[in-house]
């Protein structure tokens, strides 16, 4: 804690002072403690530096990419699709592609437009099939 007793913690690198009443109490000692930090170099020497020109952008040639070009994708809402009610992180996502509240989840609710039964037949006919090809 500070010497002071302001509620902060001190540092032995302020004679156990926070920053703030050592830099009340001792202003010419906390100007060189920040020059000594202020001249320190960074860790991280071998970070590669990047060139920035101080031309104006008309000079410099840019070539227009086909992202930007492109539209941006639209928002993922998080809203149910038969009521418009907001779900948040609740939201049950269906087979049809749609996203719906806890009370339209069902496929009966929604009036599900996804197939099931196809989807169930084609797996029993691959499973079956399998089967089959076992030695």
């Amino acid at each position: 804690m500070c010497k002071v007793g302001c509620g902060f913690f001190g540092t032995e690198k302020f004679d156990s002072f926070c920053s703030k009443c050592f830099k009340a109490r001792c202003p010419e000692k906390f100007q060189e403690i920040a020059s000594d930090s202020a001249s320190v170099t960074p860790r991280f020497e071998n970070t590669p530096k990047r060139a920035f020109s101080l031309a104006s952008p008309k000079a410099q040639e840019t070539k227009p990419s086909p992202e930007s070009s492109t539209p941006p994708a639209p928002k993922k809402t998080n809203r149910c699709t038969t009521c418009n009610k907001r779900v948040g992180l609740l939201g049950s996502s269906c087979r049809c592609g749609g996203l719906f509240c806890s009370l339209h989840r069902y496929e009966k609710e929604h009036n599900c437009g996804f197939d099931y039964k196809s989807l169930e037949r084609g797996f029993i006919t691959m499973i079956v099939a399998k089967a089959y090809a076992l030695p």
